[in-house]
């Protein structure tokens, strides 16, 4: 069993090798699979072997380790599997201290005996189209109803008296997040 030295320690808990492989590519995790291929071929023309064959500069083994590292990382996320099970990791924290490759190999270990409270996972900012012609739809249906409702309100309402009207439902929606 290997012994802990200072030095092993820290870099046993400051592994930056693995760099995140959404920012190696840059891209987010929602991208597609589409777009991460569009951002792996961007970067691939950079980094390929056969661009920097004949560099003078010593940068071709520095390329050739870049090219490989952005083919395993668009291999990792283009496949729906492993890209779930990298999501998972990088949601649980352990990036520092345990690599992909190693949380890959234990998982089906470790997954019978340890419990991990991952983050929750990061989410669409707009609404998909269907969803959002169907919000149309009941807003409109809600616009119907508040007209209706705001005839009574304006007769017999304490809020007719003040000036103050009644939420829309649209507000009511938008302060709950459902908008």
């Amino acid at each position: 069993m290997a012994q802990f030295t200072e030095k092993n320690c820290c870099d046993f808990l400051t592994r930056k090798d693995q760099q995140d492989l959404y920012e190696l590519l840059g891209c987010d995790e929602l991208n597609s699979k589409e777009q991460i291929n569009a951002e792996f071929k961007r970067k691939a023309l950079q980094f390929h072997p056969d661009k920097n064959r004949n560099k003078e500069d010593g940068n071709e083994d520095e390329a050739h380790q870049m090219f490989e590292r952005l083919k395993k990382a668009r291999d990792i996320l283009c496949d729906d599997s492993n890209r779930r099970q990298y999501d998972y990791w990088r949601r649980i924290g352990l990036q520092d201290y345990v690599t992909f490759d190693e949380w890959m190999e234990k998982s089906s270990h470790m997954q019978a005996s340890i419990h991990w409270a991952p983050k929750a996972p990061k989410k669409y900012m707009l609404a998909d189209t269907e969803h959002a012609h169907t919000l149309c739809k009941e807003n409109t249906k809600d616009q119907d109803e508040s007209n209706n409702t705001s005839r009574f309100f304006r007769k017999y309402s304490p809020y007719a008296r003040t000036g103050w009207g009644p939420k829309s439902h649209l507000i009511r929606k938008f302060q709950n997040y459902e908008i």
